[in-house]
């Protein structure tokens, strides 16, 4: 990251898409009986953006610079590496949180094991652990900055005049509609491959056309606007769900994708939302948005193995049997309950990396100066 002044705004943006991933993930663990199927869609359409707003929050300082070298260097010390030491990490503990008891922690684990375990990214494919199956997402970025050098000559063209970013809004607007209207089968957009890497690119470009004209949304009007606006675009996505669930299509979720219309409308509506109350960056909130973001990919990177270790000590059998027999009350109550332990719980487990990190960075400083 460079060392410009950290917008609480853009700060701001990248905390909630880090809060509806791990809520998406603690939803994805939460199954409660008889739960009423519309409280069921709407957990999961209101919980399904988290990607499509990092996506977008890229967008907005990926084309600043050409110093493509500046670039993977942080690709590779900062996104990379990290994700590299979780691959490790869910390959090491794998047993522990998959096998039964009768398996040691450390039985079958050696090196080929791990490169066999690895072998996937070969094909750009995450291995298939729970705790690692969310670094797809790692994959996807390394893609997308192989084509960055191309796509930003694009955008530089795009940058010379309004017309041709309000053309290329329109254009991959009414692509996605008509995606979302035939349940994907359009263009059918995936998570791996050249298609992820579109998909990605569009929310990127749009993070940077708004982030380019965000001066334009400081405006209470687009506040109210643009909250009325995401409300009613849940409430749609919601319904269209349903309908669509109702109606037997085989592809209904899709609408929940954040390679969905809905994400791409929603992600960018909240974007303008936030943009649209101005704020100086120095009060204590902004400092706290920004600490509080800054640990937003290790949060990321651990919350899967929170989440394994929960399982594995059968906390969710016992937190949805802890509120009676009213599945909404279940449903809303482990969710929100499940949902402050995780995020707890990998915050601190950041925190702690940290401070570890400085205490070592600090040792030569401190053995020069003995």
């Amino acid at each position: 990251m460079s060392k410009h002044k950290r917008s609480s705004q853009v700060e701001l943006l990248r905390l909630i898409g880090c809060i509806i991933v791990l809520a998406t993930h603690c939803n994805q663990a939460v199954n409660v009986i008889n739960e009423p199927d519309s409280l069921h869609a709407f957990r999961y359409c209101l919980l399904s953006d988290g990607v499509a707003f990092f996506w977008m929050i890229t967008g907005y300082f990926l084309f600043a610079s050409s110093d493509f070298v500046k670039k993977w260097k942080g690709v590779i010390t900062k996104i990379v590496f990290p994700a590299f030491l979780i691959y490790i990490l869910g390959y090491v503990t794998q047993n522990f949180f998959y096998e039964s008891e009768d398996v040691g922690f450390w039985d079958n684990i050696s090196l080929q094991g791990f490169f066999e375990f690895i072998s996937p990214l070969a094909s750009a494919q995450s291995p298939s652990l729970p705790v690692t199956q969310h670094l797809w997402y790692v994959i996807a970025y390394v893609l997308v900055m192989l084509f960055l050098p191309l796509v930003k000559i694009f955008v530089d063209w795009l940058d010379k005049s309004l017309v041709p970013q309000i053309v290329f809004i329109v254009i991959t607007l009414t692509l996605w509609i008509i995606n979302d209207i035939t349940y994907n089968n359009l263009l059918e957009l995936e998570f791996s491959g050249l298609k992820v890497v579109a998909a990605a690119y569009v929310l990127i470009i749009w993070g940077h056309i708004i982030y380019k004209h965000k001066k334009v949304f400081e405006n209470k009007i687009f506040a109210l606007i643009t909250g009325v606006l995401v409300i009613a675009g849940v409430a749609f996505r919601t319904w269209y769900y349903m309908y669509s669930d109702s109606m037997g299509v085989e592809n209904a979720f899709y609408c929940c994708w954040w390679t969905s219309a809905f994400s791409l409308v929603l992600v960018a509506l909240s974007s303008i939302f936030v943009f649209s109350v101005k704020r100086d960056g120095d009060s204590k909130a902004d400092k706290f948005i920004c600490f509080l973001a800054g640990f937003s990919y290790g949060m990321y990177l651990l919350h899967p193995f929170v989440v394994s270790l929960l399982d594995k000590m059968e906390y969710f059998k016992y937190i949805t049997g802890m509120w009676g027999d009213n599945p909404t009350l279940t449903t809303i109550m482990s969710l929100i309950v499940t949902f402050v332990i995780v995020f707890a719980a990998t915050f601190v487990i950041n925190w702690l990396i940290r401070q570890i990190k400085k205490l070592i960075v600090a040792i030569p400083r401190k053995l020069k100066k003995a």
